[in-house]
């Protein structure tokens, strides 16, 4: 039996395929256009938003530590100490290092943790390396002191630093309590010679808290904002252990605002000026500039930042970055 095909069946030409493939292709590139455009654009948010989330970590946790700074640490002289060699030093609860290292700061800051306290129990003449306290364990919150730790001893006037040695008592209540500096102990402080004041019965001891923060590894891909506890003084800087706080934080900045609305990156307590001295400060302005994990594609940088005595000019490199300041009034540097 024949069949034959109707006239009007017809099939797809060859340039009719070759259109058809071309609006496909047309169409396809621009949906992967649209789509790689808006995966650039949510990558980019992403990595802002962790920047924000970083500088606003690090800014948190360090006005924390600055409000708090030279807590029970005396009204005169601030914490004293011997060093090394015996002899007298003191230690501000707040110190800047102006361009500590490629013109970024660092602090030092020391407080009182008021979470562990006890009470001198005998009259301490100087010299002394030995403390007769009521208890190593604090009555309130149950903290012991712990061999390592440093001590506040203050009257309310004068204040020492103790490096603990050798606690005891703690685990006998009924036996004598005591807090030593062992002369035989390792380099650290107050040696043989003892404590620079003399304190008395129902004088405080407290734990200390020594906080350092400072830029780490400023020129590398991910530079970070390290933190050192309960460091040595003796220590600079740049001889202590810092542990990674927070990453990609590449600048910090200092600035002291005295009570006179002058400011300064650091005061001066040599000069005929008592104005700019250390006591006079009545704010710390903190700056910290944080950046993207990594470039931002598509992005090639922005404008130089002006921040304070170091200019961050290295900025065409492809990265976000953002500067939060925070001008933080001081508590305890005037008591």
């Amino acid at each position: 039996m024949d069949i034959k095909p109707h006239d009007n069946e017809k099939g797809f030409t060859l340039v009719e395929l070759l259109v058809a493939l071309a609006l496909a292709g047309i169409v396809s590139t621009a949906i992967y256009a649209s789509f790689n455009s808006q995966e650039r654009v949510y990558k980019a948010q992403q990595l802002i938003v962790e920047m924000q989330q970083n500088i606003k970590s690090a800014m948190l946790i360090a006005t924390k530590e600055v409000r708090m700074a030279n807590a029970y640490l005396g009204k005169e002289k601030g914490l004293e100490w011997k060093d090394d060699s015996g002899l007298g030093q003191n230690i501000l609860g707040f110190q800047a290092h102006n361009d500590f290292e490629e013109g970024r700061d660092a602090i030092d800051i020391v407080n009182a943790d008021f979470t562990l306290k006890t009470y001198i129990e005998k009259d301490m003449p100087i010299p002394s390396s030995e403390l007769d306290v009521v208890s190593v364990v604090d009555q309130e919150t149950g903290a012991v002191f712990q061999e390592g730790m440093f001590a506040i001893i203050t009257n309310g006037v004068h204040s020492d630093l103790m490096e603990i040695t050798t606690v005891q008592g703690a685990k006998n209540p009924s036996a004598a309590q005591k807090l030593q500096r062992n002369s035989s102990a390792p380099s650290g402080l107050n040696n043989q010679q003892g404590l620079i004041n003399d304190y008395l019965i129902g004088d405080i001891v407290l734990a200390a808290k020594l906080v350092s923060f400072r830029i780490m590894e400023p020129a590398s891909e991910h530079p970070y904002i390290g933190i050192s506890l309960n460091y040595n003084p003796n220590d600079a800087p740049a001889d202590r252990n810092y542990t990674r706080l927070v990453d990609d934080i590449e600048d910090l900045q200092i600035v002291y605002i005295f009570q006179d609305g002058d400011e300064a990156n650091e005061p001066d307590d040599t000069d005929a000026d008592t104005t700019n001295n250390y006591e006079n400060v009545s704010a710390i302005r903190l700056s910290i500039v944080a950046r993207t994990r990594e470039p931002v594609r598509g992005f090639s940088g922005s404008a130089p930042i002006d921040l304070e005595d170091h200019d961050v000019t290295n900025t065409q490199d492809g990265y976000h970055r953002r500067v939060l300041t925070e001008e933080i009034v001081v508590r305890n540097f005037h008591l």
